[in-house]
């Protein structure tokens, strides 16, 4: 297959564009301990990495919250934050 000109010159673009976020990052902290509460109540541990908690009925249809804590480390006073999420699918993200 051979590609136009343009076409080759936006995948660069693309591989460029997945780099510059740890060029923007100072440093980076993975927040391991996630719980999945279902509308019932029921509570699902998951820890980064892990496939979505699926029970008996389907989830995928439902409304899930899923909550973590983190202690942010001493030395980023005064430093800005952000929070960069990817929970491999559809999401919204609204903050507590």
């Amino acid at each position: 297959m051979t590609l136009s000109r343009l076409e080759r010159r936006l995948r660069g673009l693309e591989a460029q564009i997945g780099s510059t976020g740890a060029w923007r990052a100072a440093a980076w902290v993975v927040i391991p301990d996630w719980t999945f509460t279902a509308p019932d109540g029921t509570q699902v541990a998951v820890q980064e990495g892990q496939p979505w908690p699926v029970s008996g009925r389907a989830l995928n249809d439902q409304p899930m919250r899923l909550s973590a804590e983190l202690k942010v480390p001493a030395d980023f006073a005064g430093r800005p934050l952000s929070l960069s999420l990817d929970v491999g699918g559809e999401a919204l993200a609204l903050p507590a």
